[in-house]
């Protein structure tokens, strides 16, 4: 698309300014039937309200994201959610059901109501605070406040609700969560005490304490007995070798126990060194109990070393030189009874006390897993205590604020009663529609501009051929073609307008040096030809001697202005066909003589000549390009003072182009609103072949009264003459 400069713009605007105004007082026209029979003002109410930070799920001690406790959602009431809630349909239907409580509202549907409110509505959040901005757009200024008041009650009173159902939700939550974490700390403590009693333990660290000290006792008490045994193994071994084999061997049977009360005190001596050693490792040997088993222990004894002795007794009672008889070996035989009693009793007390020994440190290798399971057992009881004590005191701050509950909300503005009309009044409505006439007639301009494509004036011209514009003329009609030359008149609006046109020609082909000037339009009308006629005309007129060539090999008209029979004259193609042999270039009087057979003076232009073209050819390429015709043009300008070439439309064949190369320069013909692009074409077509457009004679569309120099001209001459008809233009 062309680009236009913001001057061309004015220019476009101070042209068809009129389109604009037409448009504008259409929109005017378009405001007034408005404001006569649609118009109603709207009145705006105004209030603000103030969201309070507050979050009635906020626990006193917060229990963590992460915790099976905290609560199952949170209301934070942010503020585009206020005002999601503020327009929402369900909040317009409960201002409707207050609104028809008022005669002013009962006539209204109620859908059409509920959709009239919401688009009334208008919520803003000023940046950076919590405040909404209620306004409220209405054709009646009372009914404007009376919503904007109860669209705040509404929504206060939908705070209080949301607030209470919160808080009532948080208590039902937390109590149930109290009961839930009560039972859970029950069945901890039952299973710490559980654990206790199955373990036989209350304190692991004393316990632990405990079973190091008594394994420590046992071990003391092993080698107490170590050292016993060894003493009466000794002893024993001293007594049978003091003592015959028989004697040794009598004891050692009585030991085994072929007595059966002998093996049962031996077993009962067993057993209540075994209880002893099982009771040790629990109570001091002062306790009551030790004290008695240790006589127990004692008395067994006792009663083992008489048994023996009696059945040692009665083995040698009937035999020569018994023990019995004598005395010496009695006490011996006695004292070794006694270290055998003692041996076996060390033996099987050491045996007690090895196998309580291996219970013992079987118990302490079981107590760090039985400290880690109650440890753990203790820990999550402290954790579900601490959890139970906090949802105790969030439950009661849950009762306090249900006993005084408040809404949310803070009112900063109630709502006001609008004293005048609210935006958009009829005035703005006006501007506005003046402003959307103003924008249809700029874009109408600027349709026009690009759809029609016509150049807008002598200015936009010239900025497209790069040159100057020589005049304009009017356009003509075929009546008054001839009118210079046939009628001439020099005071008539046609021959002043080609006076300036042949003046500025004049003067650009003085500063040029340009004596060969070609003409070329840039339409496809055939009456063309007229001006460059005139203009030669006008030329010869001003004492300069001028000659014409009709260069249109395919339709050649100039005839058609002089009334000329062209059967009788020589033209311009059979001139350069005699031309093109180069003897014939070389003989002057050759070519004087063909010369004056083509030229044709012109009845009553004694300066001006025309040579014709009535061979129609399809191909004139071969003529114009030959030798023959630029050397006809350099002959004729050495002879004439100006050589007006006349040539075919550029746009439409070749030949104006190849003409165009011999001469001094192009005049382009064409109208004021010539097509842009056609101009666009022709200057770039000029620029690529090197021809200078030395400018342009334009042609109007106005008649000669609305030309403010016609007017002038009529007064001068025919201002006693109403009835002179003038030229159709």
């Amino acid at each position: 698309m062309e680009y236009i400069s913001l001057q061309k713009y004015m220019k476009l605007i101070t042209k068809d300014w009129k389109i604009i105004a037409c448009f504008m007082a259409g929109m005017l026209f378009l405001a007034v039937l408005y404001g006569l029979f649609l118009y109603k003002p709207i009145y705006e109410s105004n209030a603000k309200i103030l969201i309070k930070n507050r979050d009635v799920t906020t626990f006193v001690v917060d229990l963590g994201n992460n915790s099976e406790y905290s609560p199952s959602g949170l209301n934070q009431n942010p503020i585009l959610t206020q005002i999601e809630i503020l327009s929402s349909d369900d909040m317009a239907e409960n201002v409707y059901n207050k609104l028809t409580k008022s005669s002013n509202f009962e006539l209204y549907p109620k859908n059409q109501m509920i959709l009239a409110l919401k688009k009334s509505l208008k919520l803003t959040n000023p940046p950076g605070t919590e405040i909404i901005e209620i306004s409220v757009l209405w054709h009646n200024a009372d009914e404007a406040q009376k919503i904007a008041q109860t669209y705040q009650q509404s929504y206060i009173e939908y705070n209080v609700g949301l607030n209470k159902k919160s808080i009532s939700q948080k208590k039902l939550y937390i109590k149930g969560q109290l009961d839930k974490s009560s039972k859970k700390l029950n069945q901890i403590r039952d299973q710490i005490k559980e654990y206790r009693n199955a373990n036989f333990s209350v304190d692991i660290e004393k316990e632990a304490q405990s079973v190091i000290d008594q394994i420590t006792n046992i071990e003391d008490q092993i080698a107490t007995v170590d050292s016993q045994l060894k003493s009466e193994t000794s002893k024993n071994s001293s007594l049978s070798n003091k003592l015959n084999v028989e004697v040794k061997e009598a004891i050692k049977s009585v030991a085994i126990g072929n007595n059966s009360n002998l093996m049962a005190l031996q077993k009962n001596l067993q057993d209540t060194q075994q209880q002893y050693a099982t009771l040790n490792v629990k109570y001091p040997p002062t306790n009551v109990q030790m004290k008695s088993l240790t006589e127990n222990i004692k008395e067994i004894k006792r009663q083992i070393k008489s048994q023996m002795l009696a059945n040692i007794g009665k083995s040698f009672e009937n035999k020569p030189n018994s023990i019995i008889a004598d005395p010496v070996r009695m006490k011996m035989v006695d004292d070794l009874i006694a270290s055998q009693v003692n041996l076996d009793s060390c033996t099987a007390q050491k045996q007690s006390l090895e196998s309580t020994l291996s219970e013992l440190k079987i118990k302490q290798n079981a107590i760090p897993e039985k400290q880690k399971n109650l440890q753990s057992l203790i820990q999550a009881e402290s954790i579900t205590a601490q959890v139970v004590e906090t949802l105790s005191t969030k439950l009661i701050e849950a009762q306090v604020r249900e006993s005084e509950i408040v809404s949310g909300i803070n009112i900063i503005d109630k709502p006001s009663l609008p004293l005048s009309e609210g935006f958009p009044t009829m005035f703005h409505i006006i501007l506005m529609l003046e402003f959307v006439g103003m924008l249809l007639g700029l874009i109408t301009i600027l349709g026009l501009y690009y759809i029609q494509d016509l150049c807008q004036g002598i200015e936009e011209l010239e900025e497209i051929i790069k040159s100057s514009v020589f005049g304009v003329i009017p356009w003509i009609s075929d009546s008054n073609y001839k009118d210079v030359g046939n009628n001439y008149n020099p005071m008539s609006i046609l021959s002043i307008a080609y006076q300036k046109i042949v003046t500025s020609l004049k003067i650009k082909c003085y500063k040029k040096d340009a004596k060969i000037i070609a003409f070329s339009s840039a339409e496809f009308e055939k009456n063309r030809s007229i001006i460059s006629v005139n203009v030669a005309k006008t030329l010869a007129k001003s004492n300069n001697s001028v000659v014409l060539l009709d260069a249109d090999f395919r339709d050649g008209c100039i005839e058609k202005e002089f009334n000329i029979n062209k059967s009788k004259t020589s033209n311009l193609t059979n001139l350069l066909m005699q031309l093109c042999t180069p003897s014939s270039r070389h003989n002057p009087e050759l070519i004087e003589a063909l010369l004056q057979r083509a030229l044709i003076n012109v009845e009553g232009e004694p300066n001006l000549s025309i040579i014709l073209n009535k061979n129609l050819l399809d191909n004139p390429y071969e003529i114009i390009s030959s030798e023959a015709f630029p050397f006809l043009i350099e002959y004729l300008k050495n002879k004439f003072d100006y050589v007006i070439v006349d040539t075919p439309p550029i746009l439409a064949v070749p030949d104006s182009i190849t003409v165009s190369q011999f001469v001094d320069g192009l005049v382009i013909l064409c109208g004021i609103k010539t097509s842009r692009s056609k101009l666009r074409k022709i200057q770039k077509i000029c620029a690529d072949n090197y021809i200078e457009i030395l400018g342009a004679i334009a042609r109007d569309s106005n008649t000669e009264y609305q030309v403010p120099e016609s007017q002038y001209i009529k007064q001068l001459n025919f201002e006693d003459d109403d009835d002179i008809q003038h030229e159709a233009i």
